[in-house]
């Protein structure tokens, strides 16, 4: 859906796209609503479940309450940032910072061990497919 938005886009197109981004947008705050109500403020942007002074025994489980307050801080700017959107409806600027969504994609791979293999592999390749590009180029000019 991010990608879909292009110049001189048909209007049932951006009408999809509009429809898509305020019921996503509208998800997202209920989630990050829903998520202050039970953890509270301060345990929503820090240490969830957890006292300041208290340390854990286990630094998996701190490392995981860590990381869960790192993806509830970027999720409160995202959220943020995409409410000004709906009044500035057609402001470039705005518009572009819905590609910060993807951040939300890529913070899955550190969750999910098979996807994090595959985006390693795609990485991979497109490192080693930067010398084919190099070779294409080099015949084009030639």
């Amino acid at each position: 859906m991010l990608a879909c938005q292009h110049y001189m886009a048909p209007k049932e197109l951006q009408d999809v796209i509009l429809a898509g981004n305020v019921i996503c947008t509208f998800i997202f705050c209920m989630e990050m609503a829903l998520k202050m109500t039970a953890f509270g403020v301060k345990g929503y942007f820090f240490h969830q479940g957890s006292q300041e002074n208290e340390e854990p025994s286990d630094t998996k489980t701190y490392r995981q309450r860590s990381d869960s307050a790192m993806t509830n801080r970027l999720e409160f700017v995202l959220v943020v940032m995409s409410v000004p959107e709906f009044f500035l409806t057609d402001s470039a600027t705005i518009t572009a910072f819905r590609c910060f969504r993807l951040v939300r994609l890529i913070q899955l791979t550190q969750t999910w061990p098979r996807l994090q293999k595959v985006a390693v592999a795609l990485a991979e390749a497109c490192a080693e497919a930067i010398y084919l590009f190099i070779l294409l180029l080099v015949f084009l000019f030639i």
